[in-house]
């Protein structure tokens, strides 16, 4: 071996060394993985001879216990199904009623007292008691312009407005309201000689639908749940009408004080007797689907008017309707599920809201003149493209001025949110009310409807909130 090879062999030794030892480690490592590996392999192997064994002993079990009943579909073998809709999952059933405690409204800064104990009964007593001794109704502004003051906002309600109606004297301002877990609310707003206050109750164990006043001492509330209810202001004390498997979505009186109607979730009209208290026995079927709401035309006590979720308006004679076969005079095809469908208050305009994202106004002022043979065509017609699509259950509804006739106002969801007012036969509102930056609400009023005797608009929003807008 030369010198320059031995040279060379000694440099490159522990470069050797070095590379032997790596080799060394890198097999040692690889054993170590392969010992895991098996490991695991033998772990999941037992896991899944244990799963193996407990699925044999509850087979076993299975098979030496009685087969149980196989569940089938009521709608496929044909079983009558009862009418509910998706906002029954909203409220509680009327057996646990009781037990509930009625819920105060949050944050209110509203005195709020309970109906059913004696300082709620002597307020209920109080704003039903006297007589309407106001002559006169002030005379109104053709253009009036609304505003709302701060003290005229209150959170009368613990849940989402749902309905709201005025008590029909002109010497105080009350308005009653319903929400979705079937609370009532009286509100008197704040005057010279009382301070604000409302009077809670809890008649309904699901959304309430609608309110009435027939009378000024008496408040129609339905729901839901099947039921309605006749509160009485001056006992403080509320009774059941009728009780029925059906939700009851809308209330109309009729020529005798008697009688009112109810549309159902079934597609029926029903007649109820307010002194038998119970339903009539003749119930119309007019849809094949939920009916939303039903109105009375003001002046023609035959013709009345429902919506429903089959996407039609329908126009009915109460003379030509029966339990067989009921043929309306008119029938206003749409694209989607009507909401509402209401008169004004002169009887010649119609308007629709429907989940197709339009207000339809219809000019109906040719039906006093109609003949009862003759078919029925809708004279005008003119539609406003409208955002509808309310994030809750609650709809738009549009509210007629029982003053200024062809003039009705409905809530807006565009932001800001606000309160706008429309002439019938015209596309674009004629008034837009917004809230003072004081009033920090965000919601808008769904809900809205006019004082029979002021020019007052009260309007309701998903927070429970009511507001007065007041000319």
């Amino acid at each position: 071996m030369t010198l320059n090879d031995r040279k060379r062999l000694h440099q490159t030794q522990p470069s050797q060394v070095a590379m032997s030892q790596l080799g060394e480690s890198a097999t040692k490592l690889a054993i170590v993985a392969h010992d895991e590996q098996d490991e695991q392999d033998e772990a999941k192997k037992q896991k899944l001879d244990n799963t193996r064994a407990r699925r044999a002993v509850r087979y076993t079990e299975c098979q030496t216990q009685p087969r149980r009943t196989k569940r089938s579909s009521r709608r496929l073998s044909g079983e009558k199904l009862p009418a509910l809709s998706q906002s029954m999952d909203l409220g509680h059933p009327l057996d646990i009623l009781d037990l509930k405690r009625m819920r105060q409204p949050v944050g209110s800064k509203l005195y709020v007292m309970d109906a059913c104990d004696k300082e709620g009964k002597q307020f209920c007593k109080a704003i039903a008691g006297g007589v309407d001794d106001l002559e006169t109704i002030p005379d109104f502004d053709k253009d009036a312009e609304y505003s709302l003051a701060d003290d005229d906002t209150v959170k009368a309600l613990p849940y989402r407005t749902t309905t709201l109606a005025f008590l029909p004297r002109a010497d105080r301002v009350v308005i009653a309201s319903g929400d979705k877990e079937g609370h009532v609310a009286l509100w008197s707003p704040s005057t010279g000689a009382m301070k604000s206050s409302a009077a809670l109750s809890r008649p309904h164990g699901f959304p309430v639908t609608h309110l009435i006043f027939p009378d000024s001492s008496t408040l129609l509330s339905s729901s839901i749940d099947g039921t309605v209810r006749e509160f009485d202001l001056h006992a403080a004390k509320s009774s059941r009408d009728i009780s029925d498997d059906v939700g009851i979505t809308s209330l109309i009186g009729s020529g005798n004080p008697q009688f009112y109607y109810a549309s159902c979730e079934d597609g029926t009209l029903r007649l109820v007797d307010r002194r038998a208290r119970k339903m009539h026995s003749t119930q119309y079927v007019l849809h094949h689907n939920r009916i939303n709401s039903v109105d009375q035309h003001p002046v023609l006590d035959f013709c009345i008017v429902t919506a429903s979720t089959d996407a039609t308006v329908c126009l009915w004679d109460k003379r030509m309707i029966s339990f067989d076969e009921s043929v309306p005079i008119a029938r206003l095809r749409l694209e989607n599920s009507i909401h509402c469908a209401h008169f004004s208050h002169d009887g010649l305009w119609l308007a629709a809201v429907g989940e197709d994202s339009y207000i339809d106004m219809y000019n109906v002022s040719n039906l006093k003149s109609r003949h009862t043979t003759n078919p029925f065509k809708i004279r005008s017609w003119a539609r406003v493209p409208y955002n509808t699509k309310t994030p809750s259950h609650t709809k738009l509804r549009p509210a007629w001025d029982p003053r200024r006739k062809n003039q009705f106002a409905i809530g807006c969801l565009d932001h800001p949110t606000k309160l706008q007012i429309f002439r019938a036969g015209q596309v674009k509102p004629i008034h837009k009310l917004r809230r003072s930056g004081n009033v920090k609400i965000t919601s808008a009023d769904v809900v809205t409807v006019y004082h029979p005797h002021y020019d007052i608009i009260a309007g309701g929003n998903a927070s429970g909130h009511v507001s007065l807008w007041r000319a």
